[in-house]
């Protein structure tokens, strides 16, 4: 009795049915004749749905929501640094331009992984400025950060580099 869900592209059902693959234990693209080893998306982004899925009771139609609430937190980590840095009114006008941007609209929308690396990755240069800030030598947030960002997408491999420098920098 459940309305048909549209989904456009051919990426949104593989990692829905990467994320089922992972949660029966394997990371294989049970849609293909002879079930091989998938070895086009990095597995962060399905494990993510399988939080999600079981969150929504399985309502896959509820992910472009959980995606929104992401971009909203990395909106509001990005803001929060950006008051830091600059006046009040400068960090504003920054957020009214993420937040009208059409890409961002587009990324809390939909199915894809952009919404968690682009969290991921944000949440990730965050922590470098905090230890900056503090003067602390806990780096852990940002290494495991810039990790799960590589793990959701391949090129958090940038991400995790980024952060690779600036501990050989610290010399963290």
């Amino acid at each position: 009795a459940r309305a048909r869900l549209e989904i456009a592209s051919g990426d949104e059902p593989t990692y829905l049915a990467l994320s089922h693959s992972l949660e029966a234990g394997s990371y294989r693209e049970i849609y293909r004749v002879g079930t091989p080893l998938h070895v086009q998306y990095p597995p962060g982004y399905p494990i993510w749905l399988i939080f999600v899925r079981h969150a929504t009771g399985e309502r896959i139609e509820l992910i472009p929501a959980f995606n929104l609430a992401l971009v909203a937190l990395t909106f509001a980590m990005i803001f929060a640094v950006a008051r830091r840095l600059q006046p009040g009114w400068l960090a504003l006008a920054l957020l009214l331009l993420l937040v009208l941007s059409h890409g961002m609209l587009w990324i809390g929308g939909s199915y894809y992984s952009e919404a968690l690396f682009l969290f991921l990755s944000t949440g990730a240069l965050v922590a470098t400025l905090r230890v900056e800030d503090v003067k602390q030598r806990s780096a852990f947030p940002a290494i495991i950060l810039a990790l799960l960002a590589f793990l959701t997408r391949s090129v958090g491999i940038a991400v995790l580099a980024a952060v690779g420098v600036w501990l050989w920098r610290r010399r963290l």
